[in-house]
């Protein structure tokens, strides 16, 4: 399955940084409040990391800094 979205990168104190997954995304993905592994790209450069339910419907997916950089 191949789903893309853009989003707005959120930098945290540490550098690393997160993305809301769009909810069309997440049910695309199967849903749910579990973690839904994923691989993706940021500016062409893949990385793998994992959809983490944030308590209020959203999933958030982290991107840490040196997938960025």
């Amino acid at each position: 399955m191949f789903l893309t979205f853009d989003a707005q990168l959120i930098v945290l104190s540490n550098g690393d940084g997160h993305v809301i997954a769009p909810e069309s995304v997440v049910a695309g993905l199967g849903g749910g409040r579990a973690r839904i592994p994923i691989v993706g790209s940021v500016l062409g450069h893949a990385f793998r990391s994992s959809t983490r339910p944030m308590g209020d419907g959203r999933h958030g997916i982290r991107v840490y800094k040196a997938v960025r950089d």
